[in-house]
């Protein structure tokens, strides 16, 4: 992320990206936090296509020439990450919800809010920009 967010010409666009990377490591904590209520260990074994958008950055190494479609680039794959994690969220949260473990789903449930305000916050940014 720190290579991300030196990649974006608006200020705008580092801020909310450096909210999102805190956002990003306070999710990951608490996901740490889950897997030791379960005491299960974290594994990508089954996660190829998810490695493969996070690795592949949306190729956002090949530089533009406008930056503002480098800052675009930068925008859109954040708003897939996080849609990601919107989605993922919801669906850990029902099934916390069914399991009756309810500190996992408060858990879950922060991380939920803070992936759908960051969403909102990059629509925000691109309007801003684009605007």
């Amino acid at each position: 992320m720190p290579k991300l967010i030196e990649m974006a010409s608006f200020k705008a666009l580092q801020l909310g990206m450096n909210e999102f990377w805190e956002d990003v490591k306070k999710q990951i904590a608490r996901m740490e936090k889950i897997y030791e209520v379960i005491n299960e260990q974290a594994s990508d074994k089954n996660c190829n296509p998810l490695k493969a958008i996070v690795k592949e950055e949306f190729c956002l190494n090949e530089k533009h020439e406008l930056a503002i479609l480098n800052d675009m680039d930068l925008i859109m794959y954040i708003q897939v990450l996080e849609n990601i994690n919107i989605t993922t969220y919801a669906l850990l949260k029902t099934v916390a919800q069914r399991l009756d473990y309810d500190h996992i789903e408060q858990l879950l449930t922060e991380c939920f809010d803070e992936s759908v305000d960051n969403d909102e916050l990059f629509e925000l940014i691109t309007k801003e920009y684009v605007g």
